[in-house]
């Protein structure tokens, strides 16, 4: 489990929910940047409805209240509900499917990875052609 509650509109990029995503877990998460986008009901958890209040100390109650009711309310029931083998069906149910509907939209190259290309490993990808004298353009 990922857990992620920056203030919104805080987020960064994301990438280490991302990584929960490829790695089978599951993601609880106030609904910002990228898990605004993704989180379908089913496929993790969020921390309240996406809404901000201007004064933090609000914000901040609101946030942290959420957290308590999503985690004493489905995270834990879903964790520990077990079938007769002791597996959380539930909870297996729902890591399937944030595989199914998110991996494959968080499976592409990291940020600057054209950097990384061009400036650390330059020609590294590249197609060369064959000049008529034999070097390699």
């Amino acid at each position: 489990m990922g857990l992620n509650n920056p203030r919104r509109p805080l987020e960064a990029s994301g990438t280490s929910g991302q990584k929960v995503v490829l790695n089978g877990g599951l993601n609880l998460s106030v609904l910002d940047g990228w898990w605004a986008e993704a989180y379908d009901g089913l496929n993790g958890f969020a921390i309240g409805s996406g809404r901000t209040h201007t004064n933090m100390d609000v914000h901040d109650q609101r946030d942290g209240e959420n957290l308590y009711r999503v985690l004493r309310e489905e995270v834990i029931p879903l964790f520990y509900q077990r079938d007769r083998d002791g597996l959380p069906r539930g909870w297996i149910k729902r890591m399937k499917r944030t595989i199914r509907t998110l991996g494959w939209r968080f499976k592409r190259q990291p940020h600057g990875d054209g950097l990384y290309s061009e400036v650390l490993h330059p020609g590294r990808g590249r197609r060369f052609e064959r000049h008529a004298s034999g070097r390699l353009i």
